[in-house]
C-alpha cells in the first residue's frame, strides 16, 4: 500500500497507509523518487510553531487573531517539491509516458494519482544553461553544487542521520561537525562546499584541471581532477588542434571533454589578448589577431600563419581545411 507522511503531533511523524486510488482516463500514478521539505513552512508544522495549527488566519485584515487554530493535528501530505517515476497511465495520456521522470506537486507521498496536465517531464533542457553559471563561478572563485553532489548528499545525510534527528527533535546542531556544510577544523570541505579549492591547490599542484569535489568524510575528492596535457592559460587546459579538426575531436582524443571556455575566453565572447595569449602558449607564430567571420571556430591560426578571432559565436564542432583551433578541455 502506498504510505503518507502525516505530522501527527509536535516533534512525531508517522507513515500512515492508504489505499491506491483507481486508474482514471487522463491520470498517470507517480511513484516518487524526491520530496523536498521546505525548512520554513513544514518545519514549523513538525515543531508546532505554524500560526495555522495555534491561531485563526484572518483573511481580512491578512493576519492570524486568536480564536481556533485554521488547521489541526495530524497534517498529512504536506510539500510541494516532488520528482518521481511515472509507472501506470490511462490510455488517453498523451503524455508523459510510463517511464518518464516528472516534477510537480503532490505531497510527502509514496505514490499519487495525478492528472497526467499536473505533473511536467524532467528534461536536460537546463544543462548546459547550469554548466555555464558553474563555470562563472569557478572563473570567479566560486563553486555551485554540481549535477553528481546527489551520492555526496545521501551519504552524508546516512552516515549523520543521528544528529539529523536530534537536530529536528531539540534544535541543537553541536553534534553535526561534518555534513553540516560549514568546514569546521580538521575538515577540507563539508557537504559539497570546498571552500574554494581547486584541484591545483588540493592536490598540491599535480592535478591542474576539473572540478575538486567533496567526500562523505569532508576530505577533499579529486577523482574528477586531472592533469592538463597542454597549456594553461587563464585557469583553462588549452589544446591546439591538427589541422581541420573540431574542438570536439581534439579534446576527446586527450580523453576529456569541451570546455565553454572556448567561447567565453579566447572565443567569440572573448577578447583579442585572450586569444593572443592562448595562442602565445600553444608556440604559434607570433602576429596580430584579426577578426573575421568564418563559422564558429573561435581562436585560431592558419597555415599561412595568420591568427584569427571568429567573431561568429564560438562552437565545439566547427572545423575545416588548415585551420588549427585553440581548443579548451576539461
Amino acid at each position: 500500500m502506498p504510505e503518507v507522511v502525516s505530522f501527527v503531533a509536535p516533534y512525531e511523524v508517522a507513515l500512515v497507509a492508504y489505499d491506491a486510488s483507481p486508474l482514471v482516463p487522463g491520470s498517470v500514478r507517480v511513484r516518487t523518487w524526491y520530496s523536498g521539505v521546505s525548512a520554513g513552512t513544514e518545519l514549523t508544522a513538525y515543531r508546532g510553531s505554524n500560526p495555522y495549527l495555534t491561531r485563526t488566519w484572518d483573511a481580512g485584515s491578512g493576519l492570524f487573531v486568536e480564536g481556533i487554530p485554521t488547521f489541526a493535528y495530524p497534517v498529512e501530505g504536506w510539500g510541494y517539491s516532488e520528482v518521481g517515476e511515472v509507472v501506470e497511465a490511462a490510455e488517453d495520456v498523451t503524455g508523459p509516458a510510463v517511464g518518464d521522470l516528472v516534477y510537480g506537486i503532490w505531497g510527502h507521498r509514496s505514490e499519487a494519482l495525478l492528472p497526467g496536465a499536473a505533473v511536467a517531464k524532467c528534461t536536460t533542457s537546463f544543462a548546459a544553461k547550469w554548466q555555464k553559471a558553474e563555470q562563472k563561478a569557478l572563473d570567479q572563485g566560486a563553486a555551485c553544487p554540481s549535477m553528481g553532489d546527489e551520492g555526496a548528499v545521501r551519504t552524508a545525510i546516512t552516515a549523520h542521520v543521528g544528529c539529523l534527528a536530534s537536530e529536528l527533535a531539540t534544535g541543537d546542531t553541536t553534534c553535526l561537525t561534518c555534513g553540516d556544510g560549514v568546514i569546521d577544523a580538521g575538515e577540507d570541505c563539508d557537504l559539497g562546499t570546498v571552500g574554494g579549492a581547486t584541484c591545483a591547490s588540493a592536490s598540491g599542484g599535480t592535478l591542474d584541471i576539473g572540478t575538486v569535489g567533496c567526500s562523505a568524510d569532508c576530505s577533499f575528492d579529486m577523482s574528477a581532477c586531472a592533469t592538463c596535457p597542454g597549456e594553461l592559460v587563464g585557469g583553462h587546459c588549452w589544446l591546439l588542434g591538427a589541422p581541420g579538426a573540431s574542438c570536439d575531436t581534439t579534446c576527446t582524443a586527450n580523453g576529456l571533454a569541451y570546455d565553454p571556455a572556448t567561447w567565453f575566453y579566447a572565443g567569440s565572447n572573448g577578447t583579442n589578448a585572450q586569444c593572443g595569449a592562448v595562442l602565445d602558449a600553444l608556440g604559434a607564430a607570433p602576429g596580430a589577431i584579426t577578426n573575421t567571420g568564418v563559422g564558429g571556430a573561435g581562436c585560431f591560426y592558419t597555415a599561412g600563419m595568420t591568427r584569427i578571432r571568429d567573431s561568429r559565436t564560438t562552437t565545439s564542432s566547427y572545423g575545416t581545411g588548415t585551420l588549427r583551433r585553440a581548443c579548451a578541455c576539461e
